[in-house]
């Protein structure tokens, strides 16, 4: 347990979906965690809709509304590093795509 609660030794990371529920869960076990001496220091919000992909009208009320909850993630999480993985084509799997989103975000 000592080596969960040592900020150098572990990096305690959320990752979420820009909606409401996943946030709200999120941060209760963000809350709990911190109770233990835990804290979170990295929060990614995964599948995020770029702007210059929201080009129909359903892709742009779900990038209006991730917006909104990118947000809520600022002020739910202050603090912590905040990440953004891009929605992509294809699923997230294998080495290639790991390297892909990690030249992406970092």
């Amino acid at each position: 347990m000592n080596v969960m609660k040592d900020p150098a030794a572990t990096t305690f990371s959320f990752v979420v979906y820009p909606e409401k529920t996943p946030i709200v869960e999120s941060q209760r076990a963000a809350q709990e965690l911190a109770s233990f001496g835990i804290p979170t220091q990295l929060v990614v919000a995964n599948l995020v809709i770029p702007e210059e992909q929201a080009v129909t009208p359903f892709f742009q009320n779900r990038h209006k509304m991730q917006q909104k909850y990118l947000a809520e993630i600022s002020s739910h999480f202050p603090g912590t590093v905040q990440l953004q993985v891009p929605m992509y084509a294809r699923e997230i799997k294998g080495l290639a795509m790991l390297g892909e989103i990690a030249a992406t975000i970092f």
